[in-house]
């Protein structure tokens, strides 16, 4: 059985990223989307200056930011 792999790929969920300094990527719905969509929004950011790995390497500008949806707890958009 041979299985048309582009009807079953879900587009909202493959990654995308600049190349820029500093880098910028995300993956899934964007936070004004998914407020569109009805979801009720849980958002945690964390600054890459709070980690001591970035501060080692002399990278600590930037964060990292998770959207979840509040009811279900799922992961909607990682930036």
């Amino acid at each position: 059985m041979q299985v048309n792999l582009l009807t079953h790929l879900d587009y909202g969920n493959i990654p995308g990223c600049t190349y820029c300094s500093p880098e910028v990527a995300s993956v899934g719905m964007t936070e004004k989307a998914a407020k569109e969509a009805g979801y009720e929004l849980k958002v945690g950011k964390f600054p890459f200056s709070a980690s001591g790995k970035a501060k080692a390497s002399g990278h600590s500008d930037g964060f990292v930011k998770l959207i979840f949806d509040a009811k279900y707890g799922e992961l909607l958009e990682a930036i």
